[in-house]
């Protein structure tokens, strides 16, 4: 029996693709036995509830998915927005992360370990402005995490509500 409950999540789960307690849950492993799956070394513990599949690399973008569960308007902004749109030639070999969401959050150790990044949490808009105004996957992975729009990404330095545009000449 818990071998196919094993087996079934690694034929369900994407490889590289993190998973908490509650997608083990749904495939009828209980705490413990995840306890003992980690100990079998059929997992890794990667944090507080947080799993991956032993000898899987993590992968960027179901991370950031996984983390935007987690922490309301997550998304891939600024700089790192700018780059993956393909507004700079220059590309560092690696490259910090600018993620932004709505809460103060702290970034995971396993995600940080694997993807060096920096969260703000500053407000940009005005409240009248939809949270998920300028924020798409992009075209190349329509199921890829959420990403700035370029106008939106540049804004990064404003750290005061943006007004609308009622400037007169």
């Amino acid at each position: 029996m818990a071998g196919n409950l094993i087996r079934n999540l690694q034929t369900s789960q994407p490889r590289g693709t993190p998973f908490d307690s509650a997608t083990l849950r749904g495939f009828g492993v209980s705490s413990a036995l995840a306890h003992d799956y980690v100990r079998a070394g059929w997992l890794v513990r990667l944090g507080w509830g947080v799993f991956m599949f032993t000898g899987d690399k993590l992968a960027r973008d179901p991370s950031l998915k996984f983390l935007a569960s987690r922490i309301p308007g997550l998304h891939v902004a600024a700089k790192t927005a700018l780059i993956w749109q393909g507004f700079q030639q220059n590309l560092a070999h690696k490259e910090t992360l600018c993620l932004w969401g709505n809460p103060q959050a702290v970034l995971p150790e396993w995600f940080q370990a694997c993807f060096p990044a920096r969260y703000s949490a500053p407000r940009l808009f005005e409240s009248a402005l939809s949270a998920g105004f300028g924020l798409a996957p992009m075209p190349e992975s329509p199921d890829g995490p959420r990403v700035s729009a370029p106008d939106r990404a540049r804004m990064v330095g404003v750290r005061r509500p943006v007004p609308s545009c009622t400037r007169t000449w």
